[in-house]
């Protein structure tokens, strides 16, 4: 894998930029959208019936209204809409959030919707914790968004720091993109590659690389991972490769 077919970018807010495009056709069917909102900023999304959309907190506080419910979200929180409702989000103070849109079939939009009767939303903090070889005993892993609730998708996030690592491993039936929240400071090793991997950044990891993470003396590693599965038989790997530690997400 040559370094220059590594993708990745730094969200950086700009001035009278609310909305931009990023990582554009990076992942197919997947669309990135990174939104600044001022304080006291709303953003209102219609339905999308053709879509599965989830909603990431990246600085800052929302508040985020849809479907009959009202859910506070802080740095890392998490929220996954119906597919056929509109979602209003406001902001008290200027927060930075990442959209997220997954283009799915008829047939699992189907799915999609039956399994989601109301939207599902989780605080970065309480999110449960599993376990993975690659990873040592220190590490903090966290399951944002389990495999099955959105259509070949899943996400979590990551956390350890000092000297540490998350050791080299591929994927040959899922594709990933890496998030840098506040604090990450660390490498990412692709394909034997190092790669600075700071907050704010997104890292695309294509489609089998070999990859791992370092961090050394008082650096940390703070990021949220997103897998793109190829295909359901991808979601038995999920399974056996994430150990659960503690109880399921729940809906709220």
């Amino acid at each position: 894998m040559r370094s220059e077919e590594i993708r990745s970018t730094v969200l950086v807010p700009q001035p009278g930029e609310p909305v931009r495009c990023v990582l554009e056709d990076e992942v197919e069917g997947v669309g990135l959208l990174w939104r600044t909102l001022p304080v006291g900023g709303t953003l209102s999304l219609p339905a999308d019936g053709q879509c599965a959309r989830v909603l990431i907190t990246v600085e800052g506080e929302v508040t985020v209204r849809s479907a009959g419910t009202e859910a506070k979200l802080g740095e890392g929180g998490v929220y996954v809409p119906t597919p056929d409702a509109p979602v209003e989000v406001y902001a008290p103070s200027e927060a930075c959030m990442l959209e997220l849109r997954r283009q799915v079939t008829g047939e699992e939009m189907a799915a999609f919707r039956e399994g989601m009767p109301g939207p599902y939303t989780v605080d970065y903090d309480s999110a449960p914790t599993y376990s993975e070889d690659c990873k040592s005993e220190k590490t903090v892993s966290r399951m944002l968004i389990p495999a099955g609730m959105i259509p070949r998708f899943a996400m979590g996030s990551v956390e350890t720091g000092g000297d540490d690592m998350v050791a080299p491993h591929e994927h040959p039936m899922l594709e990933q993109i890496f998030l840098g929240l506040k604090g990450n400071d660390c490498t990412a090793v692709i394909d034997e590659l190092k790669y600075p991997f700071p907050e704010g950044m997104l890292l695309h990891i294509p489609l089998g690389s070999s990859h791992g993470i370092l961090s050394a003396g008082t650096q940390q590693v703070r990021y949220l991972w997103m897998d793109f599965l190829l295909d359901e038989t991808a979601m038995e790997y999920m399974r056996t490769a994430h150990r659960m530690d503690g109880p399921q997400n729940t809906r709220r």
